[in-house]
């Protein structure tokens, strides 16, 4: 209501507004009432974050061939002989060493797409294209926060080295000093202490609650896991070890480690083992899934528990299941879940140990009332009475009959219910879009293009693949079984040959 009055005041107009986690998002109707509201918060002080107007926008191309002895200016001299006046240049550099490298970053105006024609530059054959997208998330290097980019967000500075509110190239701390991350700094004091662990230098440390009665134990010696252990303790049943795993994807998974961290009496180990398998609603199979599944298969006390949702979103593969927990010998009821909660592409995992299950009735079988079952079945089905073949012929073609008649009209609302449901989607998408943020222009142009035929999963020996690549594996492994060559024989074997001598002339004629 605030920021209604607030626009209302000043006559700026604007389409919608909506809460967001950061604030509130305001959409403008105009580019003019756009520049009227970013000058009134400004006069006012206020933290706001926007984006460049599409009229404002500029052409960004990358000129590849430019070697690091030349430098920008000579490049921007250059381009302005040619007809490009104005545009701004940068060297590109390596993002783990720094270093130069033969590529420059031109920013030009937005009619200026003749430029992506260009050939050549600074008396060199080039080649130019547009810059290409980045595949992670767009973070704001002034708050830190993310969805947004420095230039147009006039938030209070945050700095990633102690956390402050400055600048980071304006920090004093030491390089040497380690890092503390500004997310770090803005979490609330708990009301309960925790104990971190740091036994992984590189990433941010866990902890566990003082208030939960638990000891450390010993440091697991793995060679392919990392792991750290901790004992919970319980009264009524004992000890319980709670590990913490992580597996490298590129490593296998080694049945040695497994034992180490399964090596205490009661055990319940969770975390990221890149291991999939559809024994706990992972998408598809890869190899540390079979190797952890074959290792569950020869300890019966072993109990491996995934969510039923996805625990890991990535920007280039479907999501799918990661984090799984294995419990072994634990005499408790364990229910697993995915929680839709943090900024990271993992989900936390929530493993819920020791309370009853919910809507779990028990039953207890005394005795079978056949009476009873006999007289619900002659009232619901009527009973033939079976004396001659021609009779059982006619009973079975009557319950064909039937169980075919009720699949039918059970397909038949099934099929209405799905065209219900698509009809109701689309309403709702189309309710949804906006000629603002463009998802109009993009449903229209969806429509337009002529639609994509997808191939179906495939099953092949690895099983059931989804991804093309997978596809493209099994089709593989399926032609190199039917194209290979076939088994020689084996030489120990004995082969007996008759051999039968050619007639000769002489032979031919005693015979006749």
């Amino acid at each position: 209501m605030e920021v209604q009055k607030l626009l209302n005041s000043h006559n700026t107009n604007y389409t919608k507004a909506r809460l967001t986690k950061d604030g509130v998002a305001v959409y403008p109707s105009t580019p003019t009432d756009h520049r009227q509201m970013t000058k009134l918060l400004t006069d006012r002080g206020e933290e706001y974050h926007t984006f460049t107007l599409s009229e404002e926008r500029t052409l960004r191309v990358v000129i590849r061939g430019i070697p690091a002895g030349i430098s920008p200016s000579e490049v921007q001299l250059d381009l302005a002989r040619q007809g490009y006046p104005g545009a701004i240049v940068h060297r590109m550099t390596g993002r783990q060493n720094k270093q130069e490298m033969p590529l420059v970053l031109v920013q030009a105006q937005a009619d200026q797409e003749s430029i992506l024609q260009l050939n050549r530059c600074c008396s060199l054959v080039v080649r130019v294209e547009r810059q290409r997208k980045q595949q992670a998330a767009t973070q704001c290097h002034r708050c830190q926060r993310f969805g947004h980019g420095q230039t147009r967000c006039t938030a209070a500075p945050k700095c990633v080295k102690c956390g402050e509110n400055h600048s980071t190239h304006e920090c004093q701390k030491p390089k040497d000093t380690p890092a503390r991350k500004p997310s770090l700094a803005r979490l609330p004091e708990s009301p309960f202490p925790a104990t971190t662990y740091t036994d992984t230098t590189e990433t941010r440390t866990g902890g566990v609650k003082s208030c939960i009665d638990h000891y450390p134990l010993q440091r697991l010696q793995t060679q392919n896991t990392e792991a750290v252990a901790i004992a919970v303790r319980s009264l009524r049943h004992g000890d319980v070890a709670v590990v913490s795993c992580y597996h490298p994807p590129r490593l296998p998974i080694l049945d040695a480690d497994l034992d180490t961290i399964l090596s205490f009496p009661q055990t319940i180990a969770m975390g990221d083992f890149n291991a999939k398998s559809p024994a706990w609603h992972s998408r598809a199979t890869t190899a540390g899934g079979r190797a952890l599944l074959n290792y569950t298969n020869t300890h019966n006390d072993l109990t491996i528990l995934g969510p039923t949702e996805p625990t890991y979103h990535a920007l280039n593969h479907p999501p799918d299941v990661l984090d799984i927990a294995l419990l072994k010998s634990v005499p408790l009821i364990a229910q697993i879940s995915a929680e839709h909660e943090g900024s990271t592409a993992h989900n936390p995992v929530l493993l819920d140990v020791g309370r009853r299950q919910r809507n779990m009735g028990t039953f207890t079988r005394r005795f079978t009332d056949w009476g009873r079952f006999r007289a619900e079945m002659q009232r619901n089905t009527a009973i033939p009475v079976i004396e001659t073949t021609e009779d059982l012929e006619a009973a079975i073609l009557t319950l064909e009959t039937d169980i075919r008649h009720d699949l039918n009209v059970l397909n038949r609302r099934v099929k209405a219910a799905l065209s219900e449901l698509a009809q109701e989607s689309w309403a709702r998408h189309l309710e949804s879009l906006d000629p603002q943020d463009n998802s109009l222009w993009k449903t229209q142009r969806a429509l337009r293009l002529p639609a994509r035929s997808k191939i179906p999963p495939i099953h092949g020996t690895r099983g059931v693949v989804y991804t093309n690549q997978e596809k493209a594996e099994a089709f593989a492994d399926s032609l190199e079984l039917q194209c290979r060559l076939p088994l020689l024989p084996d030489e120990d074997e004995e082969f007996e040959t008759t051999t039968q001598p050619r007639p000769t002339n002489s032979d031919r004629l005693y015979a006749d």
